[in-house]
């Protein structure tokens, strides 16, 4: 957040500087933002703030700068590879640093570029390596936030970007989490022509993942829904159930919401040779053992790599052995 108070301090800067006679209203509307900003931030110190950025990553201090080529990579879904070559694959460890590394002088993160070109998938492999749905860029937009402000409908359309909004709010999207309020967000969609964006975001449940409680039918608390939407003539959420499809309409009361997580993500998106799969469980606990494995195998190809390094051998010939190709080839459906 002190990064953003120091890029609208030079905004506003700028902008005064360039102003002649009586200074537009939008100057002074820039100015009082930047004086709310340093009212709230006033109590803390940037140190503690710094570790409490998503953006940050986990070992606190500046984020690692994203190379140009990479970004590039980003997004494009056919280069994703490219990406987990940088970062580090899931199954041979990814690097912490890199996972949350920033872009440019906005400091985007992975997710925000991965969204504004729909690069679902991507952004699905980087949340599951733990990469955080709720990372702000300099200006304190979320990746949804950012997407939102720019809305570039790509080729799939306006269908295909709700699927990237709704992906994001699986994942436990805080509409408060950036630099705007819920309803600023809902007011942004709106002026977008985006009714039905907008009328999600006002809602407790829609676009959310949740799993069902307080239901009198045996067998169905417990179970895991994806909420399409609210219908207000009805008061009802119409529900989609994971795995099966099969929908219903059911109260707020009997909705609670089971964000995905590294853990519980109710599917795995795998990158293998370049092609993208993926896995669905029908279970938290077949997710958690397949994660669990995966982690496993990460961590033997860690352990073997500082043998070698222990050893006074390169790494570079077991990147390109048999072996962990092998091992690759094996688990290839």
């Amino acid at each position: 957040m002190f990064d953003q108070l120091r890029f609208y301090r030079a905004d506003l800067a700028r902008v005064e500087r360039e102003a002649s006679g009586e200074p537009p209203q939008s100057v002074a509307q820039l100015r009082g933002f930047v004086e709310d900003l340093e009212s709230f931030l006033e109590p803390w110190d940037e140190e503690h703030l710094s570790q409490h950025n998503p953006s940050a990553g986990d070992r606190g201090g500046d984020p690692v700068e994203m190379p140009m080529r990479v970004a590039t990579a980003a997004m494009r879904a056919e280069s994703i590879g490219k990406v987990l070559e940088w970062t580090g694959h899931p199954s041979s460890g990814v690097d912490r640093g890199r996972l949350n590394a920033v872009h440019d002088d906005i400091r985007e993160t992975f997710l925000h570029i991965a969204a504004i070109t729909e690069n679902r998938d991507l952004m699905s492999v980087l949340l599951q390596c733990g990469l955080s749905v709720n990372s702000v860029n300099i200006t304190g937009y979320t990746a949804f936030l950012q997407k939102l402000s720019g809305f570039p409908v790509g080729p799939s359309g306006l269908e295909s970007a709700m699927m990237t909004f709704r992906l994001m709010l699986e994942w436990g999207l805080d509409y408060d989490a950036g630099s705007e309020d819920r309803e600023f967000v809902a007011w942004g969609a709106m002026e977008k022509g985006l009714t039905q964006l907008a009328n999600m975001i006002r809602s407790d449940f829609s676009g959310r993942r949740c799993e069902l409680v307080n239901m009198k039918t045996e067998g169905m608390n417990g179970r895991v829904v994806l909420v399409e939407k609210y219908i207000a003539s009805k008061k009802r959420y119409k529900i989609v159930f994971e795995g099966s499809g099969d929908k219903a309409l059911v109260g707020s009361d009997n909705l609670k919401r089971r964000d995905r997580t590294p853990l519980d993500c109710g599917y795995y998106v795998e990158v293998r040779r370049g092609r993208v799969s993926r896995r669905t469980f029908e279970t938290k606990e077949e997710c958690q053992a397949y994660v669990s494995s995966i982690a496993d195998r990460a961590g033997t190809t860690e352990a073997t790599a500082r043998s070698m390094s222990n050893l006074g051998l390169s790494d570079a010939p077991q990147r390109k052995g048999g072996g962990k190709k092998k091992g690759k080839k094996k688990t290839r459906k």
